[in-house]
């Protein structure tokens, strides 16, 4: 059938490639987060399911990044940035919550940023955006940062 999730997506029609994305949706919860005809239209030869594959593999090369300028504490903190991925979907995503200034976040991505910091255990993160809503997690997470190195 042409509308597999393993056949090169230029080999099917728009509503083929369609229900192919959505047949692997709908075999993989976790893939509803993600928006691939970006990726499938700038890469032709890629399946639905290499597409799918490779948003997963950079979105946990992104979130381990994440979590280790979290947990980072001294000079091992001096590496560079991670270069950030522009999304096109209205999704809340962790670069949104840790980039935007934390009055501007909705009550319910200030509960999740909250639960974020929590969890890994940078209550003192949380307490530092209660008190200066203007900033984002991202400026007092580099501003801790700057202050530890020597």
């Amino acid at each position: 059938m042409a509308s597999s999730i393993h056949v090169p997506n230029i080999q099917m029609t728009t509503r083929e490639r369609n229900n192919a994305v959505g047949t692997y949706r709908g075999t993989h919860a976790w893939a509803t987060r993600f928006n691939p005809y970006p990726m499938l239209n700038a890469n032709p030869g890629m399946s639905v399911e290499q597409v799918f594959e490779q948003l997963l593999e950079e979105d946990d090369q992104r979130l381990a990044g994440l979590r280790a300028r979290m947990g980072a504490t001294g000079r091992d903190d001096t590496r560079d940035r991670i270069p950030r991925a522009h999304r096109h979907d209205s999704q809340a995503t962790a670069d949104r919550l840790f980039t935007t200034p934390w009055h501007r976040l909705a009550a319910h991505e200030q509960a999740q940023l909250r639960t974020l910091l929590d969890t890994a255990g940078r209550q003192d993160i949380t307490r530092a955006l209660t008190l200066d809503p203007t900033m984002s997690a991202d400026q007092i997470i580099d501003g801790h940062n700057m202050e530890a190195r020597p």
